[in-house]
């Protein structure tokens, strides 16, 4: 079954190009307009509907953060 909405979620990723094609191949989405944003990115649309912000991961020494659900 498809995706059908996915709404404005930011994705910072290391490898954008393989994020891309992740988002692109596997789940349907297609790459498309964005605001000229003063760094690199991507937004990907489901439809016409701008869903997923890839941007690029700035500092690779960084270790992902989780929200606490407490």
């Amino acid at each position: 079954m498809p995706i059908e909405l996915l709404h404005h979620f930011t994705i910072r990723c290391r490898d954008m190009e393989r994020t891309k094609h992740f988002y692109r191949d596997v789940l349907g989405f297609e790459a498309g307009a964005r605001p000229a944003f003063p760094f690199a990115g991507y937004w990907l649309y489901c439809g016409d509907q701008p869903a997923v912000h890839l941007v690029e991961h700035d500092d690779p020494d960084r270790k992902s953060t989780r929200l606490n659900s407490s």
